[in-house]
């Protein structure tokens, strides 16, 4: 029997194994639709299905596919998925609602003229930590949506975009290759990666909007040969999408520079136009936003306390005691997160600098990356969250890309890895190692890609009279909401006291407070961390008497109870977590 003839798989001689397959793939999907199961991973569910598929002379469907046929799937999965995102935001009970409420707060604010003012979840009064001026351009949306609806839509209308590149990329790059499969099956990957979708279903940042939208519009306009002007404005672009993006943007710049001939000189000058994005974000850091704000580099100060605290003063440690820095970097949780991400993609990105056509670009890629990885693994909190490296998502895609290539058109008869090529491609087929890497991509509720269906499907309804009341609280009133943080993008429309998170020791004394929304046991820890002096005003009184049930003794009055599961899909056995809306009489206009 030949070596080709090995790989294919007889559906007459295996048709119960083709058929048990096909049950299996069916009952994944089950069970990552129906609620409070254990989502199995939908990426590596529909690669295996796609694999037997293509693994059989009998079937050629992608074959006989046509790409306008293809497109028109690409536009209905992108809005369909946009489309439950944005359901979901509406009726969105489950983390992270404080960024949700984050953002809708600042982008409904600034549709007003009061720039992008924020309240809730940190203790500054501006927007500025995180430096997104890309936010503005998601205001025109709360003119039609309210502000959580409007972030949702806006990011999801980068993933729609960021998808067209990306099946332009694939077919750029795999249109002449005999897999006639490949070029979908890479832009099938970059639609369900969960470094790509996860932050639409489960968070909303505007370095995600930039990773999703703008990156992949990058490396298609270097790989087609477009203008370098194009590129450059577009990475500067790029750079109002979040302060990480000052030190990742340069190289493509960097690229514009060097792509036609390396010279000693140029790279000297790359490398001090990298390194002075690292400056430059530093810079922003310890004096750029504090100026702007009056507040010191928080909360992420705390973060790097024992390295230096901001931009400047990592890079001061570093040239002090570089050891110090680096331990913080390279421990063994952190590691781990670099190879989760690495499997999860798929290992070629390996493959991707050993490309001749296409080097230049994928060492810059990698430099890409570099930042991310440094802001990781010197954060205690993103020790093993993948999620925090969401924003280089794309990045990796496209050097998985680079590598596959590489693999295809590079490798010569006698390379070394002409067996390694053999075992993956073999003629319209794909072996199954290529897509099962992929079957870890959304091994945890939360990364699954019918999150947000499945929340919509489980999901308890919030009671109208409450949406209503707390969606027609005057704007200038003061709200706080303690362990109900799904409640807190549905008041941040328009408003300008917002408290959710409960960081209250700076924010209180400049804030009035009308409504309280809370459970028992979250408000008496409340209580217990303010300050001394503010639990002697009349602010901490009021949380005490609410604490005590005895809210008319402060002239508050009890409004509303419900039940609210606290963590949804997440177990059979359910908290039911009871909670009180608390309102200062006569403070809310009816």
């Amino acid at each position: 029997m030949s070596k080709n003839k090995a790989f294919n798989l007889n559906i007459s001689k295996f048709s119960s194994f083709f058929k048990f397959s096909i049950a299996i793939v069916g009952i994944l999907v089950i069970f990552a639709i129906v609620p409070n199961s254990f989502a199995i991973s939908i990426v590596g569910a529909a690669f295996s299905f796609f694999w037997l598929l293509t693994n059989n002379k009998k079937i050629t469907y992608f074959e006989k596919l046509r790409e306008q046929s293809f497109f028109k799937f690409l536009t209905l999965w992108t809005c369909l998925v946009v489309t439950a995102g944005c359901i979901h935001a509406y009726l969105r009970y489950v983390s992270p609602g404080y960024d949700l409420s984050w953002f809708a707060q600042t982008i409904t604010n600034a549709t007003i003229g009061d720039g992008l003012r924020v309240t809730s979840e940190r203790e500054i009064t501006h927007l500025v930590q995180h430096w997104e001026p890309i936010l503005f351009t998601a205001t025109p949306l709360t003119l039609l949506f309210n502000g959580s609806i409007s972030i949702v839509l806006w990011q999801g209308l980068a993933y729609i975009g960021g998808s067209i590149a990306a099946w332009k990329i694939s077919k750029f790059l795999f249109n002449d290759s005999n897999l006639k499969s490949l070029k979908y099956l890479t832009t099938i990957l970059f639609l369900l990666a969960w470094l790509n979708v996860n932050p639409l279903m489960f968070d909303a940042h505007p370095p995600v909007f930039g990773t999703l939208l703008i990156i992949p519009w990058i490396f298609y306009c270097i790989i087609t040969k477009k203008s370098p002007f194009i590129i450059i404005l577009l990475s500067l672009i790029l750079m109002q999408c979040g302060e990480i993006f000052f030190a990742i943007a340069p190289v493509f710049i960097i690229y514009c520079l060097i792509q036609n001939k390396v010279t000693k000189l140029k790279i000297m000058l790359s490398l001090i136009i990298f390194f002075s994005g690292f400056l430059l974000v530093g810079a922003y850091q310890r004096y750029f936003g504090p100026f702007i704000t009056g507040d010191p580099f928080f909360p992420f100060q705390n973060r790097y306390s024992s390295i230096g605290g901001d931009g400047i003063g990592i890079l001061k440690t570093f040239f002090t005691d570089p050891l110090q820095v680096i331990s913080k970097i390279f421990t063994i949780n952190k590691l781990k997160t670099i190879l989760k991400i690495f499997i999860y993609c798929g290992p070629f990105v390996f493959f991707a600098l050993l490309s001749h056509k296409y080097r230049v670009i994928a060492v810059c890629l990698i430099f890409a990356c570099l930042p991310y990885f440094i802001q990781a693994g010197l954060s205690p909190s993103m020790e093993t969250n993948v999620h925090y490296v969401s924003s280089i998502g794309t990045i990796w895609w496209l050097l998985s890309v680079i590598g596959i290539y590489y693999l295809l058109y590079e490798t010569k008869s006698n390379s070394k890895l002409l067996p390694f090529k053999k075992l993956i491609f073999n003629e319209q087929k794909l072996f199954p190692f290529f897509l099962i890497l992929f079957f870890l991509n959304t091994s945890e509720w939360r990364k699954s890609l019918l999150y947000p269906f499945r929340a919509i499907v489980d999901r308890d309804n919030v009671n109208s009279e409450v949406r209503k009341y707390l969606t027609n609280i005057p704007r200038e009133k003061g709200v706080i909401f303690v362990g109900s943080e799904w409640l807190c993008p549905l008041s941040a429309d328009y408003r300008k006291w917002l408290l959710c998170e409960g960081i209250a020791n700076k924010l209180f004394p400049k804030m009035p407070l009308d409504v309280v929304v809370a459970n028992k046991p979250d408000l008496i820890n409340f209580y217990n961390n303010l300050e001394p002096s503010l639990k002697n005003s009349i602010i901490g009184n009021t949380i005490l008497a609410l604490n005590n049930d005895n809210p008319e003794i402060v002239g508050w009055k009890k409004v509303g109870e419900y039940a609210q599961n606290s963590e949804p899909n997440t177990s059979k056995f359910k908290n039911i977590l009871h909670f009180t809306i608390w309102e200062k009489i006569d403070s809310i206009d009816k």
